[in-house]
């Protein structure tokens, strides 16, 4: 876990979704990529305040698994 805020963020792997990642990391957000394919980071990224999830937006049991890793028992079911 990490004590900075966490930006949880979809379609961050090009344009703009990656430039908002990037952004945020420069902000001082640790940013969590839910993305389709996982080897698909976008240059610029630090790992040391980035992880990434498998996602596919149309897969409820994905979105929950994500919410569920980032946030553990407490997201709402």
């Amino acid at each position: 876990m990490t004590d900075r805020p966490v930006m949880m963020l979809t379609g961050g792997s090009r344009g703009i979704g990656a430039d908002i990642a990037r952004a945020a990391q420069a902000l001082g957000w640790h940013v969590s990529l839910g993305l389709r394919d996982t080897a698909a980071v976008p240059e610029g990224l630090d790992p040391e305040t980035l992880d990434t999830f498998a996602y596919d937006a149309t897969d409820r049991d994905a979105e929950e698994a994500w919410a569920g890793n980032r946030h553990g028992a407490s997201w709402p079911r």
